[in-house]
């Protein structure tokens, strides 16, 4: 039987990876090609053990592992296995799996009185390549079939690995390659390849720029990759590019992610340290942003992002530490205090006060100097 041919067929309808081994877990080939050591079927063996319980049935099956969806058959002393999938509903050309996983099987193992499929005697003859096309035809015939290649999902994936600077998510995405039929966006072949990738280097970049990275550099190098496209002669050729470039733009957000910490640390410390340098004056939000060159809603949004409060918050208990400091050191009043740590009032001073420490400044002075403490005594 041609292996390649049918597992081809299979992935080609169903839109999912195909796996050909002997009885004895023996590969005989995989379509696409891809990293066995990133496939659950090799390396989960717990899945391993309930599939190989499904194939000692010899007929069909469909199995769900972890939310994922399989299926296969045993042909002979030959496994066929499929998956995962995203639905058993229906794939991306409106062909239910089941139903066509039966087809096939049945189609293998007795043969069928089917007038498409009357031109095809030998069909397991190896020898002749011409009978697989002719059932790659018939089956698309019978089936209706057109398998167009969605890349949305892995378009999502890439761009969140890129995104968060992952290398080793990105590392994933490749080691599993893109399955399905590649669109067709030009007459020639080439070309077609070319405008796709054009397209990909646009959308990754895009995730680059909008993760951070400078756009005017980020452009000039996406715009590097695009005329290296253009001088390739070879799909092999573009698949490196992308390849190369994805890594590129996701070293570049990993290494803008660490700047960008950095720039953040100096942010808040610079902000905290105009509140604690403004301390005695009642200062306004404008001019702390104005001061350090930030729009206010921008300024105050990024703040809290970075440290859970808001810089009225921070502003407040410094004032108060500050105020604990003068109600222990310095025979000052209320009003004075309040003067001092820059509380717009004496009432406003003695409402935050107690609000963060739960005392009144009174309360908190005689506490802190172990004196009695008479409640006929104002703060």
């Amino acid at each position: 039987m041609n292996f390649l041919e049918l597992a081809k067929h299979l992935h080609k309808t169903l839109n999912v990876f195909v796996r050909i081994l002997t009885t004895n877990n023996l590969v005989i080939c995989t379509y696409p090609s891809f990293n066995q050591k990133c496939d659950l079927i090799f390396t989960d063996p717990n899945l391993n053990q309930q599939i190989s319980l499904k194939l000692s049935q010899k007929i069909p099956f469909t199995l769900t592992y972890s939310s994922q969806i399989f299926a296969g058959f045993c042909l002979d002393q030959y496994q066929i296995i499929l998956g995962p999938f995203e639905s058993l509903v229906s794939t991306h050309n409106n062909v239910n799996p089941e139903e066509y996983l039966d087809f096939i099987y049945q189609l293998l193992t007795e043969g069928l009185d089917d007038p498409l499929l009357g031109n095809l005697e030998n069909i397991d003859n190896d020898t002749d390549p011409h009978n697989a096309k002719l059932l790659s035809l018939a089956l698309e015939q019978k089936f209706n079939l057109s398998a167009p290649l969605n890349t949305y999902k892995r378009e999502q994936q890439l761009r969140k690995a890129i995104s968060n600077g992952d290398l080793k998510a990105l590392k994933r995405i490749f080691d599993l390659p893109l399955v399905g039929q590649k669109p067709t966006i030009a007459f020639n072949p080439l070309r077609s390849l070319k405008n796709e990738a054009i397209i990909d280097l646009t959308v990754l970049s895009r995730a680059a720029i909008d993760s951070g990275c400078n756009a005017g550099k980020i452009t000039l190098i996406a715009e590097g990759y695009i005329l290296a496209v253009e001088k390739a002669n070879q799909e092999s050729m573009i698949s490196n590019i992308i390849k190369e470039a994805s890594i590129k733009f996701c070293k570049l957000v990993e290494e803008n992610k660490g700047h960008q910490a950095v720039l953040n640390d100096e942010l808040v410390a610079a902000i905290e340290l105009y509140v604690q340098q403004n301390l005695q004056r009642n200062f306004t939000m404008e001019e702390l942003a104005q001061a350090l060159h930030f729009s206010h809603d921008h300024l105050m949004k990024l703040y809290k992002k970075l440290t859970g409060r808001t810089i009225m918050e921070y502003a407040r208990q410094v004032r108060v530490e500050a105020a604990k400091e003068l109600l222990i050191n310095a025979k000052l009043s209320a009003a004075e205090i309040a003067s001092l740590t820059g509380f717009s009032s004496q009432s406003h001073f003695i409402k935050v006060f107690k609000a963060q420490t739960g005392l009144t400044p009174f309360k908190f002075q005689v506490l802190f100097e172990g004196r009695p403490f008479f409640k006929g005594k104002k703060s």
